[in-house]
């Protein structure tokens, strides 16, 4: 029995020397860290581009405005007991009115409108005591004027002011006049400060093809009622007319 256990030990030492033997032939040799190995690229970092700022609602466009100021300037003719020839201008300011879309014209605006101004004039004067001479004074008049009536127009398109394309108005001036007749041989002269006063019903009138470029620029028309209430020699009532351009 004792034979037979030293047998099995034998062969036990001899096979463990031939099993360490043969783990040193096949063991896989020894690599240095990361020899002969490529390292992968790290991915490219993408960076979110930043958001747009919330773009603003646009802005609604103003109400519709008639144009701050306006004006005309027309030849002017009055006849009666005097006549008179000659150019006046007139400036005006807006100080009412507020205008609506048109019921009649798509795009366009209409309303009532009341401006006051100024306005003057200068012409050539006659009557009776020219004894026979069509003009022989001269008539200087400057005053106040005020104005109101219907207009329509298109509107502006950056600030929605309109310009009158079309206006039915009444107008009253009143103003301090001078009439001066100079002095002849066989005629004394007359020179007298006159209180002036004339009534005016008329139209603005505009092309169509102004219209559509909202110029503002319109025929100007227009019939007179002139009264003298007080003078040196020059009371009492004409009528006439004016013919012009107007804004």
């Amino acid at each position: 029995m004792l034979r037979a256990m030293r047998r099995v030990a034998f062969v036990l030492t001899v096979l463990s020397g031939v099993a360490f033997a043969q783990v040193e032939t096949y063991a896989l040799p020894a690599f240095a860290p990361d020899a002969g190995v490529e390292e992968a690229p790290a991915p490219p970092v993408t960076v979110a581009p930043p958001l747009p700022e919330p773009t603003p609602p646009p802005k609604p466009p103003p109400p519709p405005s008639w144009s701050r100021v306006g004006g005309s300037a027309t030849a002017l003719f009055t006849a009666m007991r005097d006549y008179f020839f000659g150019g006046e201008l007139s400036l005006l300011g807006t100080v009412a009115g507020t205008p609506q879309a048109s019921d009649f014209v798509p795009g366009e605006v209409e309303g009532w409108v009341f401006q006051v101004g100024a306005q003057g004039s200068y012409g050539r004067a006659g009557g009776p005591a020219c004894r026979g001479t069509v003009f022989c004074a001269t008539r200087v008049s400057g005053g106040v004027t005020i104005k109101g009536g219907w207009a329509r127009g298109l509107p502006a398109v950056v600030d929605n002011v309109t310009r009158f394309q079309t206006m039915y108005f009444a107008q009253l001036d009143v103003s301090l006049s001078h009439f001066n007749i100079e002095s002849a041989p066989l005629s004394p002269g007359l020179r007298t400060f006159e209180l002036l006063t004339r009534l005016r019903l008329g139209l603005h009138f505009t092309s169509e093809g102004n219209r559509v470029t909202s110029t503002g620029v319109t025929l100007f028309a227009a019939a007179i009622v002139e009264a003298i209430p007080f003078s040196s020699g020059t009371q009492g009532v004409s009528l006439g007319a004016c013919v012009g351009f107007g804004l």
